[in-house]
């Protein structure tokens, strides 16, 4: 049985240059890659979060996005020296109206955020997020992760990276604990524990659905281990959308922490929830001790 334990958030309610319309968030062996909607930020991992972050200062590095139509950044993920973030875009048609670019994934060499090269998600009208196992293969889905396929809809698409390129493989349906079709509402997040172990986060600002919050599941089975709780027991995601407050789950991450050099942050699931303020964006990164896996 695979336990989590909230371990509180570090930052708590940070307003920071990188917090504004923070995307997600991921890793390699001693730095983490935040992303916000336009720019990537390298922060070793001895830097405190709760402290300013400044492009060139203490080892941090920012990069902005280097494709003309495209100014979205989402949830990335790192394999191999090379971090992979997915690219949202717009096009002007008739001179007026904008229709969505066909999303892509732009590849970044992970020691200086060096753009390498780009590739489309053919398969997808959107994509906020994506996740790479320990073999090369990336996954990612629209908006919503349902079992028909519909636009902006559809199961998880999987491609192989292959050098500068990715090939598509399939889709795969999600289930719950019973083995029911699940449908993910406002795809957000996803991150790798180990080859068969996926972490997905969904949600938004506003509109809530049941389906709002952190999902484990086996990708043996594709079936849904345990999912995270809001305002309760020991897998504790808590968020509030909509109203005064305008909480959004956003990326995630796993990375074992025990007995590293963070300052203050431990456990191995680490999350962003971002609290959309009109007087600037606050962080809540909440983190978790994982048990059972």
């Amino acid at each position: 049985m695979v336990q989590h334990t909230y371990l509180g958030n570090l930052p708590d309610e940070r307003q920071d240059d990188w917090t504004g319309e923070c995307q997600g968030v991921t890793h390699d062996g001693n730095h983490w890659f935040i992303t916000q909607k336009g720019a990537v930020w390298r922060v070793p991992i001895g830097k405190d979060l709760k402290d300013h972050l400044q492009n060139g200062v203490d080892g941090v590095k920012r990069r902005t996005i280097p494709l003309a139509g495209y100014d979205h950044f989402g949830d990335p993920d790192y394999y191999r020296g090379t971090l992979y973030i997915p690219l949202e875009g717009k096009r002007r048609i008739f001179g007026f109206l904008t229709v969505p670019r066909v999303p892509r994934i732009a590849a970044f060499r992970s020691s200086d955020l060096q753009f390498l090269w780009s590739a489309p998600l053919s398969k997808q009208q959107k994509a906020g997020w994506c996740a790479i196992d320990s073999t090369g293969v990336l996954l990612s889905s629209n908006s919503r992760l349902t079992p028909r396929i519909r636009k902006g809809e559809g199961p998880l698409f999987r491609y192989r990276i292959h050098g500068t390129s990715l090939t598509f493989l399939d889709r795969v349906v999600l289930r719950d604990e019973q083995g029911t079709p699940v449908v993910l509402d406002s795809m957000q997040g996803g991150t790798f524990a180990d080859d068969h172990h996926l972490y997905i986060s969904c949600g938004y600002y506003e509109n809530p659905h049941p389906s709002w919050g952190i999902h484990l599941f086996d990708t043996r089975t594709q079936r849904r281990i345990v999912r995270s709780t809001n305002g309760t027991g020991s897998f504790n995601y808590e968020f509030h959308p909509g109203g005064s407050t305008d909480e959004e789950p956003e990326g995630l991450t796993y990375w074992d922490l025990d007995g590293r050099n963070a300052p203050g942050i431990q456990g191995q699931l680490h999350a962003i929830l971002l609290d959309n303020d009109a007087n600037g964006d606050d962080v809540y990164f909440k983190h978790y001790r994982v048990q059972g896996l």
